[in-house]
């Protein structure tokens, strides 16, 4: 199972990173809808890499902040030249709905939902759900209007995505992510930026690395960075620390599970 990450940023995008969104073309489905989506089209392809096959694309939403939904107003031109074969699903938590009435209300955005030229549908998530051929678990963590953290099971590998939120040490969260092949989780902040994280309900580095190994997931991918931060070179340095096999997640970057 491939992962492509299409953008690792936090909040807004800078010169080499766009907001929050990952790929696993191989299922199509997409972690978040940041700005990082528009890279998409180019991995759309399904299991046999059929460009004429019908695709059902598939999108976790872990919140509703623009920097995970914006580029949901992208689809219309990632999919040009596939409307008559592709079904689009978007999931959320309670509220996913408010999407059709803001983000694409006319104010914002000149195509409404119902009129884009494929389907195009809503829907809440559930604590468990499958989505083609993956099982998909959800948790709720903490965050100013909420989030939602993911477990997918596929093909006997397991991704847990857990993101804007502070991590938390606590059983429930640890057994959440308990032995995945891959964690990837937000780190805003570097170690010394502990008491900011906290006021904001964002990760630091050290405590990501903490929950890591507390979890005993084999792979650290660290994401969802300050935007303004320059030094990402120390955040899977400060990690490796307390969890070695931790690597900083760039755009582009492809990680094999």
């Amino acid at each position: 199972m491939k992962l492509v990450f299409l953008g690792t940023a936090g909040y807004h995008p800078n010169e080499n990173r766009q907001t929050a969104c990952i790929a696993i073309p191989d299922i199509g489905l997409v972690l978040d809808a940041g700005t990082g989506l528009f890279r998409l089209r180019r991995y759309l392809r399904n299991n046999k890499n059929n460009k004429n096959d019908n695709l059902h694309l598939n999108i976790l939403l872990t919140h509703f902040h623009l920097d995970h939904t914006a580029g949901l107003t992208y689809l219309y031109d990632v999919l040009r030249g596939r409307y008559d074969k592709v079904k689009v699903t978007v999931y959320g938590m309670n509220g996913i709905k408010s999407i059709s009435k803001h983000l694409f209300s006319s104010a914002l955005f000149p195509i409404r939902i119902e009129e884009h030229p494929f389907s195009f549908k809503l829907r809440k998530i559930k604590n468990k759900f499958s989505v083609e051929k993956a099982i998909v678990y959800t948790q709720n963590f903490e965050h100013k209007g909420g989030v939602v953290g993911y477990r997918v099971e596929h093909d006997g590998k397991t991704i847990v995505y857990i993101t804007d939120t502070k991590a938390q040490l606590t059983e429930k969260s640890v057994n959440f992510a308990s032995n995945a092949d891959l964690l990837i989780h937000e780190c805003y902040y570097l170690s010394h930026q502990k008491q900011l994280a906290e006021k904001n309900q964002h990760s630091y580095t050290t405590l990501v690395a903490k929950y890591a190994k507390k979890a005993k997931v084999k792979k650290l991918a660290l994401f969802h960075f300050n935007p303004l931060e320059p030094r990402i070179q120390k955040f899977d340095v400060e990690a490796r620390i307390i969890f070695p096999n931790t690597i900083s997640s760039y755009d582009g970057l492809e990680v094999n599970v």
